[in-house]
């Protein structure tokens, strides 16, 4: 069984350019990057619904995501709490004033490690 579409980070490092579609998922991991610490943990649970006896039409257990993505750097500090993904991180890598350059250096190694879940295309 094959996924409709696979989830992918593009990078052109000519350009600067980073392209990731909004879902591509990023699990736990903690980065450092010169002066700057980024740490990002998940923690799934899940959710069991109450009911006595038998329980109706669509009524089922759901599993819940909560992420929270933490970035430090010396004489700023930002905060994310979110989904955990790519586009979550790069937001947050932005609003810092994070160069694209160290923004792909990051990419690159999340994906080293193997916390990346897409493809990583480099152009």
């Amino acid at each position: 069984m094959e996924p409709d579409r696979r989830a992918r980070v593009v990078i052109n490092e000519r350009t600067g350019t980073v392209v990731s579609g909004g879902d591509v998922r990023i699990a736990r991991v903690a980065i450092s990057h010169g002066d700057l610490k980024i740490s990002i943990a998940t923690q799934n649970s899940v959710s069991q619904p109450n009911f006595i006896g038998h329980a109706g039409r669509g009524v089922a257990t759901a599993v819940v995501s909560n992420t929270q993505i933490d970035v430090e750097e010396t004489g700023a500090v930002g905060f994310l709490a979110g989904s955990g993904t790519v586009s979550d991180l790069v937001q947050s890598l932005a609003r810092m004033k994070t160069s694209t350059r160290d923004i792909i250096s990051i990419l690159r190694a999340v994906k080293a490690a193997g916390a990346l879940h897409g493809e990583l295309v480099v152009q």
